[in-house]
């Protein structure tokens, strides 16, 4: 059995490692319940997560949406791009990000792929990522194509070759 000694107080006396590690984990937050998620929080408690996605796409990032269920919001959207909001275009956009087929008929799909992390819609004009969170929760980030160069350019020589475009 591999032990190790405790502080001071308990010179002396031998606790098992696993013993240790499970008292300590305990104190560890869990990466999968902990964080901004509008599972566990509501749809608040998002930090900076604003400002962390506006130092990766800088300008390009065009908004920045949560979801619950039926509910949405943002928790940022470019000026450019406001009349969007609470449009039905906006609607049918997230209605068609939400309806990501994530949960899979065969177990053996997810054994092969593992868990969806994220589905990228590129389109002319911008960028989608959605980050599902949950069945029924995630967030959708809209960018400008520019922020997503390279996949953009990826897609576009790939439907070249493919379909002569």
């Amino acid at each position: 059995m591999n032990t190790v000694s405790t502080d001071s107080a308990d010179a002396g006396t031998p606790v098992r490692v696993a013993e240790r590690l499970t008292r300590a984990s305990r104190r560890r937050p869990d990466p999968n319940t902990e964080g901004p998620s509008p599972s566990r929080r509501g749809m608040n408690g998002f930090g900076n997560v604003v400002d962390h996605l506006r130092s990766h796409a800088g300008d390009s990032l065009r908004a920045v949406v949560v979801y619950r269920g039926d509910e949405h919001r943002d928790l940022y959207r470019r000026e450019d791009v406001a009349e969007l909001h609470g449009s039905s275009l906006e609607t049918e956009v997230l209605e068609g990000v939400r309806s990501d087929n994530r949960s899979r008929k065969r177990d053996a799909a997810d054994r092969y792929e593992g868990q969806l992390r994220a589905t990228v819609r590129v389109f002319d004009e911008r960028v989608l990522v959605h980050l599902p969170r949950d069945e029924t929760s995630g967030t959708v980030v809209d960018l400008d194509p520019s922020a997503a160069s390279n996949l953009v350019d990826f897609v576009a020589d790939i439907r070249d070759d493919v379909y002569d475009e």
